[in-house]
């Protein structure tokens, strides 16, 4: 009752205070909202403390640093706060020196959204370029009266700055909005939602950024920048006439705060009192909609299982995805920002339609000799790894190089990517179809199936199916041999026959432009490690039209999941070995995979099914 008899006297007598929860009771903010805030926002900011509280630690730990250095670094005469270097808008490798340059304390985020500390006099100059530069067309300054003076700024005479003679807003800095608020002070929900309603209703473009400002760069600007990131994603879950229910509301709050702390400092909205703010502002921009007579879904029931005391807290779904999605937007940033790669040689693939991939040089798949001269086409690929080669979907023209390569390079399977969705745009005989074609000079291209035809395997992966076949093929009337040595004693026999290649096609459909899900992804490595057991000297290649990512999702999926059989994966060092998996492929096969976090994200969401699922085929046993 303590913090409520406080707020009463700053009201009419006939306001009562409401009576806190016990949790809020038994642990009281140490920083507290200011002494003119409503009622109202005390009462539904209090309940909320104790849930902003259990989200921290739901949340858990942020990486702080990638392959030893240091991701957050000081900026020279700036804030002593440490910011993430990858996001400044003068951005910074993270193997670059622990203190940067002088520069903006400001760190771009996803979604249009700049958190800085308020620029100096001597750097209005250069905020104004790194303004246009960027589009940052709207500005929040949370400061007070003291920080002002300290600084050196007249609001006044800013505003007047931002304006055209005739009355016409600049572009850059057109919209000034100054916010009252003390430092360690919590912020009132009310004031938040009172700020964006205001944004919204002169609200920037869409390609355009808003800036947060607060002295030194503190959780002021950094509440306000997720706030605005809440914001806006409950309108877009309103709009689409999603539930707004409270899980939803702390979802986006989950999100929010992980973007902060990946994209600006680890250490900011540390404090449950500043988490409580956005919970709030959430719950009261829904009654907000609702005493305007908006109505939403009806909140479904959700049952919670009690934890026994010494059990760990474990993140929900929702809240696990979104740390997913930041740690590997943080760890692609890094990779992208690697010196290492910067000597190696990247490029589109010779004859490719995907001219804007760019493949490791030096793994390009190279044509066979023996074709050279002759009308048969050649293969587009490379290797992922030593025994997985990624295939543009081949043509029927190039069935020959394809025989060539399957006995060649001992491929034990071929699995085809390619979505129902994609086949009208290879019309046209299947390179793999059953029978014999000549290519003419006495070279011949042979793909026999066996009586069994094709298989479903929709109980393995949703639209599925195999078809074992035997291959071979002649150049100038000479036949195409294998290598026999590479196979395992239980596979060698008198009557294996070198220019024969047992093969199975297995066609795997994934959506194409989606990232591949982590199921589909253990789902398909279940099966390609039926395909490992051959032996170590036996390839596998993954076609999909373009080679596009959905194969290099998949080439990962097989050796986190060949890690897992080995028994080299663990809960501690599944992220590790997700991490080391991903940026090898970076370097090694395409940089390409460094913008795309989301796949990143699904495989880690791989690595937690198979620690669940715990199951090993006996190949490992």
């Amino acid at each position: 009752m303590k913090l409520f008899s406080r707020l009463a006297a700053h009201f009419e007598p006939s306001i009562k205070p409401a009576r806190p929860s016990p949790a809020a009771a038994a642990t009281p903010p140490l920083i507290e909202l200011p002494s003119h805030t409503p009622a109202s926002d005390y009462s539904v900011w209090v309940p909320q403390i104790s849930r902003a509280q259990m989200l921290l630690e739901e949340l858990g730990d942020i990486p702080d640093s990638v392959a030893g250095h240091p991701i957050e670094k000081l900026i020279l005469r700036g804030p002593s706060l440490p910011v993430r270097a990858h996001s400044l808008l003068e951005p910074e490798r993270v193997s670059g020196p622990a203190e940067l340059s002088e520069r903006l304390h400001a760190n771009k985020l996803p979604g249009g959204v700049v958190v800085m500390a308020t620029p100096t006099v001597s750097q209005a100059r250069l905020w104004r370029w790194q303004a246009e530069a960027n589009g940052v067309t709207h500005v929040v300054r949370l400061s007070c009266e003291l920080e002002r003076a300290n600084l050196g700024l007249d609001p006044a005479a800013e505003a007047a700055c931002s304006r055209r003679p005739d009355g016409q807003a600049h572009g850059a800095l057109s919209r000034h909005r100054d916010v009252e608020l003390a430092p360690a002070t919590a912020i009132p929900p009310s004031l938040l939602l009172d700020t964006f309603e205001a944004l919204m209703a002169d609200a920037p473009a869409p390609e355009a950024h808003v800036a947060f400002q607060s002295y030194d760069g503190d959780d002021r600007s950094a509440v306000f920048g997720a706030g605005w990131k809440v914001y806006k994603d409950l309108r877009q879950l309103q709009k689409a006439g999603r539930p707004l229910d409270d899980a939803a509301i702390e979802h986006a709050v989950a999100a929010a705060v992980l973007q902060m702390k990946t994209n600006r400092s680890v250490q900011l909205l540390s404090e449950p009192i500043h988490v409580a703010s956005l919970l709030a502002m959430g719950h009261q921009w829904r009654d907000r909609l609702q005493k305007r007579g908006v109505r939403f879904l009806p909140q479904p029931e959700v049952r919670l299982e009690s934890l026994g005391p010494d059990e760990p807290v474990r993140p929900g779904p929702r809240h696990a995805a979104a740390l997913r999605r930041a740690r590997a937007g943080d760890w692609c940033a890094a990779i992208r920002n690697d010196p290492s790669l910067q000597g190696l040689s990247f490029g589109p693939l010779e004859g490719s339609r995907a001219l804007q991939r760019r493949i490791r040089c030096e793994r390009r798949f190279i044509p066979d000799a023996r074709l050279q001269g002759l009308a048969a086409a050649h293969l587009r690929g490379a290797w992922a790894t030593p025994a997985t080669l990624v295939l543009e979907r081949p043509t029927a023209d190039q069935s020959l190089a394809l025989a060539v390569a399957c006995l060649s390079h001992n491929i034990a399977a071929v699995f085809d990517l390619t979505h129902p969705s994609e086949l009208s745009a290879w019309a046209g005989p299947d390179p793999m179809a059953h029978g014999s074609r000549s290519f003419g000079g006495h070279c011949t291209a042979a793909f026999e199936w066996g009586r069994r035809g094709e298989q479903s395997l929709e109980e393995d992966l949703p639209g599925a199916t195999s078809i074992g076949m035997l291959v071979s093929a002649r150049v100038n009337g000479s036949a195409v041999t294998r290598d026999l040595t590479v196979d395992p004693v239980t596979l060698k026999d008198e009557k294996t026959e070198a220019e024969i290649r047992p093969l199975e096609l297995v066609k795997s459909p994934l959506p194409p432009g989606k990232p591949v899900p982590p199921r589909a992804l253990y789902d398909v490595a279940v099966i390609m490690e039926r395909y490992r057991a051959d032996g170590p000297g036996h390839t596998i290649a993954l076609q999909c039209p373009d080679g596009d990512l959905r194969a290099a999702a998949v080439a990962a999926a097989d050796l986190l999941y060949s890690r897992f059989q080995q028994g080299e994966l663990t809960e501690d060092n599944r992220l590790d070995a997700v991490h080391d998996i991903w940026a090898g492929l970076c370097r090694e096969y395409s940089v390409d995979l460094a913008d795309s976090p989301e796949q990143l994200a699904h495989l880690m969401g791989m690595s937690e099914l198979l620690i669940d699922i715990g199951k090993k085929t006996m190949r490992w046993r």
